[in-house]
């Protein structure tokens, strides 16, 4: 006979598989897994995964609870074991779970809960209360959460991590998750979302899209998940793509698990070129493009050169599009990008989308030539429709470009504050 309540267990593990402690779907299995080996009734989970790496869970059973959080940076991980009772044995979980994580070795403190002797037993227990062989197993509760100092942007997921791999340059992922369809994530970052893809790619490429010429050629820097590709296919006036991704593992996993890009990598106009996108710009010579849409990782920092460098591979007349990726518009990555862009071209607007995923609400864009008789924000309804004809668009239409160039006021102050200063 136990003389107390419950035995807690207090476990690290030390230099484990980093890769398994950055898993969540994996080491929400494990848990349960830990949790049935003991003799333990599992009624709930929820665990989060964490940005830029580690994992939170906890398993809620019957008898009390199984919980954990890992440093993959260490190798290392934290577990509670709390169990009540005499049918639940905590040290076979953790058995379990320094194997399943493939933990060179590991420390325990064991502890006894609820003493008996220092307690009075009153006679409250009911009927109603749930036997162990009446509890149901809930749904679970997994939870994808990237963040910063600031702020946090968590979706819930089914389980399952579709895909995995890690290349020379990033961690890609692929969730199923409840409210956004299957979700991309490079480096613990979610970046496309199947609800969410095609409203901000839709605006990417269709207003650029408008002003294309016939027998056009156009250069993709970035883009490897293939979503603006998808738009991109649909234009008879394109005679020619060229995507320059650095990350062959991108363009897999999303021919994969989306279906947004179709057959767009299938198309006979596509050359892909599997190289870092400044390496191409300062090796390659020849063509010229008619239309440059600047797709790249929010990570590498835009500056003057760079954008000269890409001017230098557009005709004359060129359009250049890139997104501005950024929480507050008055930030210096913002800053930098407008002054390139109003100081290399002649013709410049901003413009913006409504998106979803890290950063929810507008999305900006530059767009930029030195054409100055295009004016990128007006178009007809006779053009739209007969340069998309028969497209199937979720988003894009004649209301949403020419709205999509309206500004808000703190935008309009902020860059009549730098045109007027000549900052731009």
């Amino acid at each position: 006979m136990m003389n107390s309540l419950g035995m807690h267990i207090l476990v690290e593990l030390f230099e484990c598989d980093r890769d398994k402690l950055d898993d969540v779907p994996g080491i929400e299995e494990a848990m349960i897994k830990a949790a049935e080996a003991s003799g333990a009734t599992v009624v709930n989970t929820t665990f989060h995964h964490f940005s830029p790496i580690g994992v939170s869970g906890v398993v809620v059973i019957q008898e009390s609870h199984l919980a954990i959080h890992t440093w993959p940076e260490y190798g290392f991980a934290a577990v509670d074991l709390f169990t009540c009772g005499t049918t639940v044995d905590p040290w076979v979980a953790y058995e379990y779970l320094k194997k399943a994580l493939n933990a060179d070795y590991g420390s325990t403190i064991e502890m006894r809960r609820g003493e008996k002797r220092l307690m009075k037993e009153s006679s409250l227990v009911s009927d109603s209360i749930v036997k162990p062989s009446q509890a149901s197993v809930q749904s679970r509760n997994i939870w994808f959460t990237e963040r910063d100092e600031d702020t946090a942007f968590s979706f819930r997921q089914k389980g399952k991590r579709l895909y995995f791999a890690k290349s020379s340059y990033q961690t890609v992922e692929v969730y199923d998750s409840y409210a956004l369809g299957k979700v991309l994530a490079l480096n613990g970052n979610a970046v496309i979302t199947e609800r969410d893809a095609s409203v901000f790619h839709e605006m990417f490429a269709h207003v650029p899209g408008m002003f294309l010429r016939e027998k056009s050629n156009v250069l993709v820097l970035g883009g490897g998940d293939g979503c603006l590709l998808a738009e991109l296919v649909k234009y008879s006036e394109i005679d020619a793509i060229r995507l320059v991704e650095r990350d062959s593992e991108v363009m897999k996993a999303s021919k994969e698990h989306f279906k947004i890009i179709s057959n767009a990598f299938e198309d006979d106009r596509l050359k892909v070129v599997n190289q870092d996108a400044f390496e191409f710009l300062k090796n390659s010579s020849g063509i010229r493009f008619d239309l440059i849409l600047i797709d790249l990782d929010n990570s590498l920092l835009y500056n003057e050169f760079s954008i000269e460098k890409i001017k230098e591979k557009g005709a004359p007349d060129a359009i250049y599009v890139m997104p501005i990726v950024t929480k507050e518009l008055n930030e210096s990555s913002f800053d930098s990008n407008c002054k390139s862009f109003f100081q290399l071209f002649k013709n410049v607007e901003i413009y913006s989308a409504l998106a979803g995923g890290e950063y929810s609400g507008r999305k900006y864009f530059l767009i930029g030539t030195d054409n100055s008789l295009i004016d990128f924000t007006s178009v007809d309804q006779k053009k739209v429709e007969e340069k998309l004809f028969l497209a199937e668009l979720s988003f894009y239409n004649l209301e949403m470009h020419e709205g999509g160039f309206k500004k808000p006021n703190y935008l309009k102050k902020l860059l009549e504050e730098k045109l007027k200063c000549a900052e731009y």
